[in-house]
């Protein structure tokens, strides 16, 4: 499943967009068909799939965002340090498109309503030549040959969420006890 929403006032955060945009309602209202929640690898815990946010986004059961900056003890630090790793993953999408869509590489002097147009339809390009293996993000794929670790960010969580009855701190909790015990790995005390 693909979601974009265009159009959005920059001066709007990254939290405010999401809260007003049809994805947020469809979870707050659970209209969406999500998996179940998943057993994580290497552990007997059961967790919903969830989406990764910054300190702009609200904790919510189905949205983690970081451990606030006072509240940090160690486990914390290493939790905010592997969601950090997870979220970049995507954020590299934006650099590609813009890398591989000249348009993006300066102010689009159009009407909004045909920057809105040429955002979606670029997304849709992309995402199309991707899955057809026309264009390649050759910059990922060789940071993932480089270092298996980019690719596990958060040891295969996170995706798209289902409303559940854990409640948000629980699920982060529990995200945060898996990252420092069964789903650690080698490198991330170094990291800190």
């Amino acid at each position: 499943m693909t979601y974009v929403s265009v159009g959005a006032n920059g001066r709007v955060s990254d939290g405010g967009v999401f809260g007003a945009s049809t994805l947020s309602r469809a979870l707050d209202e659970g209209w969406l068909n999500i998996p179940p929640p998943t057993q994580l690898p290497n552990s007997e815990k059961t967790l919903p799939h969830v989406i990764l946010g910054d300190e702009a986004f609200p904790l919510k059961p189905y949205l983690i965002r970081p451990y606030p900056r006072r509240e940090l003890n160690h486990a914390h630090k290493i939790f905010n340090y592997r969601l950090s790793r997870a979220r970049r993953l995507i954020e590299n999408v934006f650099g590609i498109m813009a890398a591989t869509w000249r348009i993006f590489g300066n102010k689009i002097a159009i009407q909004p309503d045909k920057v809105e147009t040429i955002t979606l339809a670029t997304c849709v390009l992309h995402n199309y030549l991707l899955a057809e293996k026309q264009i390649c993000p050759n910059i990922v794929i060789q940071q993932i040959q480089d270092n298996p670790q980019v690719a596990n960010g958060m040891g295969g969580l996170a995706v798209i969420p289902r409303p559940h009855t854990l409640n948000a701190k629980t699920v982060r909790d529990e995200l945060c006890h898996y990252v420092n015990n069964e789903g650690a790995v080698g490198w991330q005390e170094e990291m800190i």
